[in-house]
């Protein structure tokens, strides 16, 4: 329904067809794994009837949030949600981010990992922004948070994180027209 709605959407405003495309492409790829799978916590058995716990950890420029969801009779709900202020994009200079980011990146990283072990929940996705997408030493930052926390963090690139904002932002509400940017603490999509 959704990929539905986001194709009439981008086809009555107007919407550039490699955007509608690429916006559909995404969120089709939701209930494929195989295809993306980045996005295999969306994929989800309600078999068994059971409330399923997710989580998704974003590591900004500015704050890590993680919000965790309850996923009950085909609907998700807001469990809790978490930020705390880290500053990475603080800790980038001269293009290179610095050691004390990784520090404070794996501090925070480690007690949300706390928070998801004692509430048994192991359906979760981490992702980064500007603050470790621009950094050249990304690779060996993200290595490195790995390797301390155990969590494997996926760096997003501008276009993904626009689309993201976009379902995000839009899923809930009906949206005839408008422009919709997301100010963040190293870039804008």
């Amino acid at each position: 329904i959704l990929v539905a709605e986001i194709s009439k959407l981008c086809d009555n405003k107007g919407i550039e067809a490699s955007v509608s495309s690429r916006l559909t492409k995404t969120l089709q790829s939701l209930n494929n794994p195989a295809a993306h799978p980045r996005y295999n916590l969306c994929v989800f058995d309600m078999t068994k009837g059971e409330p399923t716990m997710y989580a998704i950890i974003d590591v900004g420029s500015n704050t890590v949030r993680m919000n965790i969801y309850k996923l009950e009779n085909g609907q998700f709900s807001l469990v809790m949600g978490k930020k705390e202020s880290v500053g990475l994009a603080s800790y980038v200079k001269n293009g290179q981010m610095l050691p004390e980011g990784v520090n404070r990146a794996c501090e925070v990283l480690t007690e949300f990992r706390t928070i998801l072990q004692d509430l048994k929940i192991t359906n979760y996705h981490v992702f980064a922004t500007a603050a470790l997408r621009n950094a050249a030493n990304s690779r060996a930052a993200v290595e490195e948070i790995m390797e301390r926390t155990g969590i494997k963090v996926e760096v997003i690139s501008g276009e993904t994180e626009a689309e993201l904002d976009f379902v995000g932002a839009s899923h809930a509400v009906e949206v005839t027209e408008g422009l919709l940017i997301d100010i963040g603490g190293a870039s804008t999509e």
